[in-house]
C-alpha cells in the first residue's frame, strides 16, 4: 500500500474519530492497516533480497562468458603458434636441404675449376702450337695476295685485250654487212637480169618449142598486197640486213617505250617516250610534225601508245589514261588514277568505241568512249598477275591478254561472267601479244615466240632464232603482224628484230638496224629494240632504248 493510500486511511480515520459513532471500527481498521503496512515491508525486503541474488547471478554469468572468450582466443592464438612453429621446422629443413646443395655445388665448382686449370693448360699449349701454324698462313696468305694481283693485272690485260678484239670484230662485222649488202644489190641485178632472159626465154620459147630454158632460183620475200619487194633469201636461209634508211632521233637520250602507225597507208608514226612525250612523225620525210605533240604532267613516262583513226590513246606512269587527237596531239579526253598502279598497256577497239587498259594493279579494264560518264570503266576484269599486254578481236567479242605469271588469258565480252574463258599457262611472263583472225602471237621473257590458234586456243607453232633477245628489265615489248598477217616482226636487245614465217616456223630475215647519232657517248652503237609496228604499204619502223627509230622497206 503506498503512502497516499495511507494517509488517506489516516484522514479517514481521523474523520471517524470524529464520528463518535464509527470510531471503533476506524480503530480496527487503521490497525489492518498497519499490518498490510508490515506485510507490505516485509515483502519489499524480501523482493530486495532476491533481487540481489538476481544481480550476483548475472555478474557470475557475464565473467563465465568473458572467461569463454578469452578461452577461445586462447585456442586460436594456440593454433597459429602450431602454425608458425610448423613453418619454422618447414624453413629449417628447407635451409638445411640448400645449404647440403650449396655445399655439394661448391664441391662440383671446385671440381670444374680444376678441370678449366688443366683445359687451359692444354688450350696454351695449343695455342702455343699453333703460332706457328698461323706464321705458316700469313706466309700462305701473303704469297695468294700477290698472286690475286698478278691474276688482276692479267685480267686488266685480258679485257684490253678482249676490247681490242671486239673493237676489231665490229669493224669485221660493219665489212661484211658492207659486203652483204653489196651482195645482195648484185643480186637484185642479177635477178632482174634472170627476170629479163626469162622473159626473153618465153619468147623464144613461144618461137622455138624444142628450147626450154632453165632459170636459177632465188628466193624474194614480198608482199602479196602491195608487190613490195624485200632483199632475197637464198633457199630460204636467213639473211642479215643493215636498215635501208639513216636512223632517226625521234627522243632524244631516252627510251621509246612503243611506237603504233597512224592509219593502214602508214605515213604517220606515234611514238611513246620514258621523258614523259608522245609526238607524230611524218615516216615518209623522217621528220617531227610541229604542234602534234604532247607533254604529260611533270614528265611521267609514257609507256604505250595506240591509234585507231584519229583518236590516239596513251598509257603512263602516273597511271592516267589520256586521248589525244591524231592530227593535232590536243588533249581530248584524260583518265586520272585510271588504275592502281602504273599502266604498261593501252588497245582501242577496231571501231574506235572502246579502250582496253592493262596495269601492274592486276586488272583490265575496258572504258567506253561513248559513255556519259567516260571517267568511270564499265567493266573490270581482275587477274592474279600484272597484265603486260591486251589484244582484243574485229568484233570485240573476245580480248585476250598476256601476264607476269606467264598465262594467256581469253576473255569473252558478251556475257557478264569477270573470269577468263580460257587460258594457258607459260613458264615466263608474256611480255607482247598481237592478235590476227587466223592467230594469236604470244611474246616471252625466255626469248620465245608462241602461235596459238583463236578458235581453239591451242598452240600452233613455237618460234626462237639466236638474235632474238629480250631485255630483262622490259614490262612490255611489241611485236606486229606483216600486212598480210603472214609473218610477224619481233624486236630483239639485240639491235634491230627478226621476221619469222607463220606458215613454216622459220625465221624469214633478221633486220639489224643501228641508233642514229646523237650526242650518247655510245652514238652509232646498236640499242636494244623495244618495238616494231608495219605499215600496210611494207614500211616497218623500230625503235629502240636510245630513242632511235630504224626504217626498212
Amino acid at each position: 500500500m503506498s503512502s497516499e493510500q495511507i494517509t488517506h486511511l489516516v484522514e479517514e480515520l481521523r474523520l471517524r474519530r470524529e464520528d463518535e459513532s464509527g470510531i471503533n471500527g476506524v480503530v480496527k481498521e487503521y490497525g489492518s492497516v498497519l499490518s498490510e503496512l508490515d506485510a507490505s515491508k516485509a515483502a519489499f525486503r524480501a523482493l530486495s533480497f532476491e533481487v540481489e541474488i538476481l544481480r550476483r547471478r548475472s555478474d557470475q554469468v557475464i565473467e563465465r562468458e568473458e572467461a569463454v572468450e578469452h578461452a577461445a582466443k586462447l585456442e586460436k592464438r594456440t593454433i597459429e603458434l602450431q602454425k608458425e612453429v610448423a613453418t619454422a621446422r618447414a624453413a629449417q629443413q628447407l635451409a638445411v636441404s640448400s645449404a647440403k646443395n650449396a655445399a655439394i655445388e661448391a664441391l662440383e665448382a671446385r671440381e670444374t675449376s680444376t678441370k678449366a686449370l688443366q683445359d687451359c693448360e692444354v688450350a696454351r699449349a695449343a695455342a702455343a702450337a699453333n703460332s706457328a701454324k698461323y706464321d705458316e698462313i700469313e706466309r700462305a696468305l701473303t704469297v695468294a695476295m700477290h698472286e690475286r694481283d698478278l691474276g688482276r693485272r692479267q685480267l686488266r690485260e685480258s679485257e684490253e685485250e678482249s676490247k681490242l678484239l671486239k673493237r676489231q670484230n665490229d669493224e669485221l662485222v660493219l665489212r661484211l654487212v658492207d659486203d652483204k649488202q653489196r651482195l645482195v644489190t648484185e643480186m637484185n641485178s642479177m635477178n632482174e637480169m634472170i627476170a629479163k632472159l626469162s622473159r626473153e626465154n618465153r619468147l623464144l620459147s613461144d618461137q622455138n618449142n624444142n628450147f626450154a630454158p632453165a632459170v636459177g632460183a632465188s628466193i624474194q620475200l614480198q608482199n602479196t598486197k602491195n608487190n613490195t619487194r624485200w632483199e632475197p633469201l637464198l633457199l630460204g636461209s636467213v639473211s642479215e640486213m643493215s636498215s635501208a634508211r639513216t636512223p632517226l632521233v625521234a627522243h632524244e637520250l631516252c627510251e621509246i617505250h612503243e611506237i603504233c602507225f597512224e592509219a593502214e597507208e602508214g605515213d604517220f608514226l606515234w611514238t611513246a617516250g620514258a621523258d614523259g612525250v608522245s609526238q607524230r612523225l611524218d615516216v615518209q620525210t623522217s621528220s617531227k610534225l610541229s604542234g602534234a605533240r604532247f607533254l604529260t604532267p611533270q614528265s611521267a613516262a609514257v609507256l604505250s601508245v595506240d591509234v585507231v583513226r584519229n583518236l590516239v590513246a596513251t598509257a603512263s606512269s602516273d597511271r592516267a589514261l589520256r586521248m589525244l587527237d591524231a592530227g593535232t596531239g590536243r588533249l581530248k579526253l584524260q583518265l586520272e588514277n585510271a588504275h592502281g598502279s602504273r599502266i604498261i598497256c593501252v588497245r582501242i577497239s577496231a571501231d574506235g568505241r572502246c579502250i582496253f587498259s592493262g596495269s601492274a594493279d592486276r586488272c583490265i579494264k575496258m572504258w567506253d568512249l561513248r559513255s556519259s560518264s567516260t571517267s568511270r570503266a564499265v567493266r573490270t576484269l581482275r587477274t592474279p598477275s600484272a597484265c603486260h599486254a591486251v589484244a582484243c578481236n574485229l568484233s570485240l567479242d573476245t580480248i585476250d591478254s598476256g601476264h607476269r605469271d606467264g598465262y594467256l588469258r581469253s576473255w569473252d565480252l558478251r556475257g557478264s561472267k569477270d573470269s577468263p574463258s580460257s587460258e594457258i599457262e607459260g613458264t615466263a611472263p608474256i611480255l607482247g601479244l598481237v592478235r590476227s583472225p587466223k592467230s594469236i602471237v604470244a611474246l616471252r621473257r625466255d626469248a620465245t615466240v608462241h602461235v596459238y590458234d583463236p578458235a581453239t586456243f591451242g598452240r600452233l607453232v613455237l618460234l626462237s632464232h639466236d638474235h632474238f633477245q629480250v631485255p630483262s628489265s622490259a614490262h612490255s615489248v611489241r611485236p606486229a603482224f606483216s600486212p598480210d598477217a603472214s609473218h610477224v616482226a619481233v624486236p630483239s636487245s639485240l639491235g634491230g628484230c627478226v621476221i619469222f614465217d607463220l606458215s613454216t616456223g622459220l625465221a624469214s630475215c633478221v633486220l639489224r638496224g643501228a641508233s642514229a647519232k646523237s650526242s650518247l657517248k655510245n652514238s652509232g652503237a646498236v640499242a636494244p629494240t623495244t618495238s616494231v609496228s608495219w605499215s600496210r604499204r611494207g614500211l616497218l619502223v623500230a625503235s629502240d632504248k636510245h630513242g632511235s627509230l630504224s626504217f626498212w622497206h
